[in-house]
């Protein structure tokens, strides 16, 4: 998800000037964030603390209208920021970070998904540890947190024990709140499964 509202963003004119930064046409819903991936290599972003806006959620929305398009949209800027970073991923790669790595609202019901997760995160983080391109120490914490994410959502819907989840991924624990760690390891269910 993009954290810049686009109606509430400043951006200086001659950053966009100097490197001959314009909006890409082709994206009906995604031009804002293509020209913020464009931008990063020449600049710094910051969210201000203020709230600067309020959203309207209506009907006629286009995120609401085009859906479909959007998400195909998604898809093709993941994949300018794949060949930015550097990453290689496979066409199977591909599918498992936008249906279980970036979607929001996805269900991993074993332990091998998971670990598949698990190896894409690795290979973007370590992409980026190479080219640089978004800033390291941060980007490190966002595959880190992901993880974590993916790792409660196993535990939720796949029902995997926190103790096997501990024991089969590589935790970054240095990467995030302890706060969120202790959620997962505190994680009990019924019917737990032991995956060996």
């Amino acid at each position: 998800k993009c954290t810049m509202h686009h109606p509430s963003t400043m951006i200086r004119a001659d950053i966009i000037q100097k490197h001959k930064i314009v909006y890409n046409a082709d994206y009906v819903s995604a031009n804002d964030r293509h020209l913020y991936l464009d931008m990063m290599p020449y600049t710094n972003f910051y969210n201000l603390p203020e709230v600067l806006m309020k959203y309207r959620i209506h009907k006629g929305m286009t995120s609401k209208k085009k859906r479909d398009l959007i998400v195909a949209e998604q898809k093709c800027l993941r994949q300018e920021m794949l060949e930015k970073i550097g990453a290689e991923l496979s066409d199977s790669d591909r599918a498992l970070l936008n249906d279980f790595v970036l979607k929001g609202r996805c269900r991993i019901r074993d332990i091998k998904t998971l670990e598949s997760v698990e190896k894409i995160l690795q290979k973007l983080d370590s992409a980026n540890q190479k080219s640089g391109y978004f800033p390291k120490k941060e980007f490190s914490k966002l595959c880190a947190k992901y993880l974590l994410k993916r790792c409660l959502n196993a535990a939720l819907y796949g029902k995997i024990s926190s103790k096997v989840l501990l024991k089969k991924t590589a935790l970054p624990v240095g990467q995030v709140k302890i706060p969120v760690l202790l959620k997962l390891l505190n994680i009990v269910l019924p019917k737990q499964k032991e995956v060996k």
